[in-house]
């Protein structure tokens, strides 16, 4: 099992029989979206560079466009 976490940036991979954490893998800014490859071989991870904000929010900090 693959869960991204936003808050500190990485991905911690979890034995799904035994709920077992088996790596904790640093991704970079707000790992979000995750997509396994048609064939199995590739696990796809989205990053969001904005920062953690509820919804309709509006950046008051230019790098953040």
């Amino acid at each position: 099992m693959y869960v991204t976490n936003e808050m500190s940036g990485d991905m911690t991979v979890i034995d799904s029989q035994t709920h077992r954490v088996l790596a904790t893998v640093p991704l970079g800014k707000r790992p979000r979206g995750i997509q396994l490859s048609p064939d199995g071989t590739q696990l796809f991870v989205a990053l969001s560079g904005s920062p953690i904000a509820g919804p309709g929010s509006v950046p008051t900090d230019a790098s953040c466009i």
